[in-house]
């Protein structure tokens, strides 16, 4: 990500936030059930350098995760999107997307990760550290476990498509038609796919 378009300063601000990504996918559920959402924001500082803007999301069942950094004119959203367990271990999907504000050098950028967390005796799997498996800068749709099984994202359900954003960030999409549908969140929790416009022609 970081190329000579960076100042010092921003690449600086890019590896905080790469370190802090790592940081929450693999310690951020763990620290946040265990001290909660000051403390974990605090050693978030201390260990990266980069900040929470916002409270952590965790959905109902706690199976999804969001996690808002920011530092030095960016901003990183690195969320879970689809879990599953196999052979006993979870598995998890993680997206991050990379925005840059407006007197910062521009980025659209994106990574990808899958995890793995296994049973804790406090807090369940779901409580657990996770274990980075795989981590690309580019997409990729599945990742196939130690028993031989693949741990897959569902592209046919629109709530994962709607989390991925292919048609803002088709750079991180190469070879895949995902970037040619909008999927667009309704405000009853429904989702719906249209198709991308062309871009114009010069």
């Amino acid at each position: 990500m970081t190329t000579p378009d960076f100042t010092p300063a921003e690449r600086h601000a890019l590896g905080q936030l790469n370190r802090a990504t790592e940081w929450v996918i693999h310690w951020g559920r763990f620290v946040m059930a265990r001290k909660g959402f000051f403390f974990t924001e605090a050693k978030l500082r201390e260990q990266t350098g980069a900040d929470l803007w916002s409270e952590p999301y965790l959905d109902a069942q706690d199976k999804i995760a969001l996690f808002q950094l920011k530092a030095g004119g960016y901003f990183y959203d690195v969320e879970a999107i689809h879990a599953e367990e196999i052979d006993g271990v979870l598995y998890e999907y993680w997206v991050v997307h990379v925005e840059a504000l407006e007197y910062a050098t521009p980025v659209m950028a994106c990574l990808f990760y899958v995890t793995a967390a296994r049973e804790d005796h406090e807090m369940g799997a779901f409580g657990a550290r996770r274990d980075i498996l795989k981590g690309e800068g580019q997409f990729f749709d599945g990742y196939r476990t130690e028993s031989g099984e693949v741990f897959a994202l569902p592209l046919d359900d629109l709530r994962i498509r709607y989390a991925l954003q292919a048609w803002d960030y088709p750079g991180c999409f190469p070879g895949s038609d995902l970037p040619l549908t909008r999927v667009i969140a309704g405000p009853d929790g429904s989702f719906r796919a249209e198709p991308v416009a062309p871009a114009p022609q010069p």
